[in-house]
């Protein structure tokens, strides 16, 4: 299964930025077993939607002539 996180992109900086937005709703699937009296935002699929972004801002500085994936994370720390 293959999850389009991000609902919408803004503003596109060819190599350098883009801004990406995620409207969450407390019925996402993803809340029904994870911390349900107090939901948050699973670290792993935040780190999924840097990628997605991550992604979208390299294919669109590469002009979508190259595939592009998120090869590894060695380790995230998520403070807060």
């Amino acid at each position: 299964m293959r999850w389009f996180l991000i609902d919408s992109y803004g503003d596109i900086t060819p190599h350098t930025a883009l801004t990406a937005k995620k409207l969450i709703s407390h019925n996402e699937e993803f809340y029904e077993n994870h911390f349900p009296w107090n939901p948050v935002f699973p670290a792993a699929l935040l780190l999924e939607m840097m990628a997605q972004a991550g992604g979208v801002l390299a294919g669109i500085s590469l002009g979508f002539s190259k595939d592009v994936f998120l090869g590894k994370i060695e380790r995230a720390d998520f403070l807060r």
